[in-house]
């Protein structure tokens, strides 16, 4: 791949990825694990310091995939009200803000709080729907 169009002149890669290493399942699996761990301070938007390790493997992720943009979003249980929208949208945010504070460039990350209204069991107390999900983005 030419000088020019490589986007990971660092690591090696197929010219299919503009030269930047492949995203195996075994990245987006991880990445998908790591979210599914974080930990979050009782109704706060604090992440909890025992989530620091897990965030830290995304960071590493994130060094080694140049290419990769992710979306962070951010979900609650109970009601979709204003409370729970605003709790959502901090958390992501707290997840991006860490990357941030790690190195990752800001144009690479985005944050979105759904609060409650995207959940993935229908009773919406369930604590399953309480949850941060990270989607990769090349």
């Amino acid at each position: 791949i030419a000088d020019e169009e490589d986007a990971c002149p660092d690591k090696a890669g197929p010219a299919g990825n503009k030269g930047c290493p492949e995203i195996t399942e075994t990245v987006k699996e991880k990445v998908a694990y790591v979210a599914r761990r974080l930990q979050f301070e009782f109704q706060s938007a604090t992440i909890q310091p025992q989530s620091y390790k897990e965030l830290d493997e995304v960071v590493t992720i994130l060094v080694e995939h140049p290419q990769l943009k992710i979306t962070i979003e951010g979900h609650t249980a109970g009601v979709h009200n204003e409370a729970n929208q605003r709790l959502s949208q901090q958390r992501a945010q707290n997840v991006m803000q860490y990357f941030i504070q790690k190195g990752i460039a800001a144009n690479r990350l985005s944050a979105v709080g759904y609060g409650a209204s995207r959940p993935l069991v229908k009773d919406a107390a369930d604590g399953a729907n309480r949850r941060v999900v990270i989607r990769l983005s090349e």
